[in-house]
């Protein structure tokens, strides 16, 4: 049984991992975006390009409008780090975050790939 709201868009939680000197996990909150919005960013941005991480404005405006939340981000004192449109930003302009983040998006929309 699917049990669903057809005016709501759905949304779901992904753990990212993102490997620095070691691997860091932290929960991401994400709204499903829908065709149409999906279709406005390619057609403005192109398809998505895994390899060229460094210029993807796309995954950007993907992510801006799908990341919707976070746990288990903190601060070097180890305070959480509420989740803001401006700590959003800063967060995706480190390029492992970002790859994570928007990898973790795709693996998680029903097994989906975003390029072979």
């Amino acid at each position: 049984m699917l049990k669903i709201s057809l005016t709501d868009q759905p949304t779901f939680t992904a753990t990212v991992e993102v490997r620095f000197d070691v691997v860091h996990r932290f929960k991401v909150t994400f709204r499903v975006l829908d065709d149409e919005t999906m279709n406005a960013i390619t057609r403005q941005h192109g398809q998505p390009d895994p390899d060229a991480a460094w210029i993807a404005e796309g995954d950007k405006q993907l992510l801006r409008q799908a990341w919707i939340g976070w746990d288990d981000i903190v601060d070097l004192d180890r305070q959480p780090i509420p989740f803001s449109d401006s700590a959003r930003e800063r967060l995706m302009s480190i390029i492992p975050i970002r790859v994570a983040v928007i990898t973790a998006y795709y693996d998680n929309l029903a097994g989906a790939r975003r390029k072979n």
